[in-house]
């Protein structure tokens, strides 16, 4: 009989619904921001490996995969047998920070090149009709909060010939 322990890496509380394969009863693990909990104690193996399929389509990645690099990272963590480490979940939450800042800094991208481009001559779309396209993004520090230091602030210039100049851009990589 397994155990599975599924971790929240996410700043928010989650509520995770499911339903076993073998029954209809809709069930729900409640996780609060960086906790982890048991479900699945007495399962048989049949529902442990229905479960993990399920949890892997709703986002959650292995517990072990948070010494890669974690792409798309939804914040979720699951692990058979026994707990989530701490350090884990630490790891998990700044896969998460770090796909978020990218994800932000690429759709500001992309917001400013279909600015330039819509911002062309009307009968002759391959006209600009500005020399230069700026797009600046700052992050806002809420009232009683001081700066960090890791703040976003981004610069995206787009030149005369197209090109973007990211250089100022912060793109975790």
């Amino acid at each position: 009989m397994a155990k599975i322990y599924l971790a929240n890496c996410t700043q928010q509380h989650l509520k995770h619904c499911y339903r076993l394969r073998e029954s209809n009863k809709l069930s729900m693990a409640e996780i609060d921001s960086g906790r982890q909990v048991l479900v699945g104690d007495n399962w048989t193996d049949s529902q442990v490996e229905g479960f993990i399929e399920h949890l892997e389509k709703c986002g959650f990645r292995r517990a072990n995969e948070t010494s890669r690099k974690l792409p798309e990272f939804a914040g979720l963590l699951y692990n058979v047998s026994k707990p989530v480490a701490e350090d884990q979940i630490y790891q998990g939450n700044e896969a998460l920070v770090e796909h978020q800042e990218y994800r932000s800094a690429s759709e500001a991208t992309k917001s400013a090149l279909a600015f330039d481009t819509a911002n062309r001559a009307p009968k002759d779309k391959r006209k600009r009709l500005a020399k230069i396209t700026e797009i600046t993004v700052e992050q806002d520090i809420p009232p009683r909060q001081k700066a960090t230091g890791n703040e976003v602030k981004m610069h995206l210039t787009i030149a005369e010939d197209g090109h973007a100049d990211n250089r100022t851009a912060k793109l975790p990589i």
